[in-house]
């Protein structure tokens, strides 16, 4: 086992027996040593007097560090000393062991004097933005991500240049539309920027990234004015840039229901089933997969057309009727390629029972398009089947609801008001019922069995 000290002189601290005399031991290195074997996962078999035996660290946690002086968006002067100084916490069981210092942006990393309280003295000499970032290391090595830290302005006196905007990307939402990443881009942005969109457009964070760059997370409000307006990146030192028309609220396509269908497996013949679609999938749609299976676990699902598609719930629901026991989950793949009529689901075993409910949507949100997701059941047998009731976020969705039961091959009638059946399968039964809703609020479906039956039955709704 070896380690690095950083100098061949330090095995002159371990004991007083070396060449070039003069230099006795100091207990201080021979205790660190031990600590540092310790965390290498060895110990000495026997420890001379005056140490203790040491175990390895269990610290996993980086520490945080700080900029507290000078403040975002001050001016400095070119060739003039800087003294940048702040603080650093270790919360993971340790002690903060250093603090490194970035003038350019995380380029190139510098050590600063101190540990808990710490300062680093540089000099800028080209008029600029500079943005300069910490970081912390602890006693068991690890090491701070380091965050955005402070712009700092290098001129020759007065304030410093006022943010410019010169891009929104993308330029343009749907009313009632979440967009987590809109890029800003420009000039002289300062760390602590806000974002501006104008009335109706919740802004949730206002992200520096770089003096040319923001990224902006926003909420297009249901019944924020259509047309153009304005973005503003106003920064610490209440300095802003307009520019005009820059986004665009525009109204919501039409949610509509392309393809719906029901399939049955009792059971499928092997670990992987195939199912064809009444037509081809569209471009740039949802398609939406909704399971109800026993006993094996839908490993993956894909689709012909190469499309990524997303598990809806991380554990799938268990319905735990002895005889006709039921696994619930579903998947749906976003912005679909199109063009294929194969859908393929894939599990982590052979054969199984299946029921699938499958959906195609045009109209729904490109990027986010999952809201809510509700399930209820009943172990006993009853003709009334209902999903859980759940509560949508934005005015203009679509509500996919399916019923599964393999206790019998009974079918589903009377909707409740508002859906509509789309399609059912035996034998088992599936029943997909759905509906596209224009207001906020609580909603549920339900069905009437042909005969009492245990059953269960998913809710997911989609933006």
């Amino acid at each position: 086992m070896v380690f690095g000290a950083g100098t061949v002189q330090w095995s002159w601290g371990l004991d007083a027996t070396h060449d070039l005399s003069g230099t006795s031991a100091d207990v201080n290195m021979q205790q660190a040593t031990v600590n540092l074997l310790a965390d290498m996962g060895v110990q000495p078999a026997t420890l001379q007097g005056g140490l203790v035996p040491a175990v390895a660290s269990t610290d996993t946690t980086p520490p945080t560090s700080a900029i507290t002086s000078p403040s975002s968006g001050s001016t400095v002067s070119p060739g003039s000393s800087v003294t940048i100084s702040g603080t650093a916490v270790d919360s993971g069981g340790g002690v903060v062991g250093a603090v490194e210092i970035s003038a350019d942006g995380g380029t190139t990393w510098h050590p600063a004097a101190g540990r808990e309280n710490w300062s680093y003295i540089t000099t800028f000499t080209n008029a600029g933005t500079v943005n300069v970032r910490s970081r912390a290391a602890d006693d068991s090595g690890n090491l701070e991500v380091p965050g955005p830290g402070i712009t700092l302005t290098v001129g020759t006196g007065g304030p410093p240049p006022p943010p410019t905007v010169s891009s929104v990307n993308p330029n343009s939402g749907a009313q009632g539309q979440s967009l987590p990443s809109v890029i800003i881009t420009g000039s002289n942005f300062q760390t602590g920027a806000t974002c501006s969109f104008g009335a109706g457009i919740t802004v949730n964070s206002c992200t520096f990234n770089s003096a040319t760059q923001l990224t902006a997370n926003i909420i297009i409000g249901s019944t924020a004015t259509l047309g153009t307006r304005n973005v503003t990146v106003t920064n610490p030192d209440s300095q802003s840039s307009t520019l005009s028309n820059a986004f665009s609220v525009t109204t919501p396509s039409a949610i509509s229901l392309i393809q719906r269908a029901t399939f049955s497996r009792q059971p499928t013949s092997g670990g992987t089933v195939t199912l064809t679609l009444p037509q081809a999938t569209g471009a740039g749609h949802t398609l939406v997969a909704g399971v109800s299976f026993w006993p094996l676990d839908i490993s993956s699902v894909t689709d012909g057309s190469g499309d990524a598609f997303t598990r809806g719930l991380a554990t799938s629901i268990y319905h735990n009727v002895s005889g006709s026991a039921t696994y619930t989950n579903f998947y749906y793949a976003k912005s679909t390629a199109g063009g294929t009529t194969s859908l393929t689901l894939n599990f982590s075993g052979g054969s199984t029972y299946l029921l699938v409910a499958v959906a195609e949507v045009a109209g729904l949100d490109p990027s986010a398009p999952l809201d809510q997701s509700g399930y209820h059941d009943s172990l006993t047998a009853t003709a009334a089947w209902s999903s859980a009731a759940v509560t949508i976020t934005t005015a203009n969705e679509y509500l996919f609801s399916w019923a599964a039961s393999e206790a019998a091959n009974a079918t589903c009638a009377s909707p409740a008001s508002g859906w509509v059946i789309e399609s059912q399968t035996n034998p088992a039964t599936v029943c997909l019922l759905d509906r596209v809703v224009s207001a906020t609020g609580s909603y549920q479906a339900s069905v009437t069995a042909s005969s009492a039956q245990n059953y269960a039955m998913e809710l997911v709704t989609f933006k």
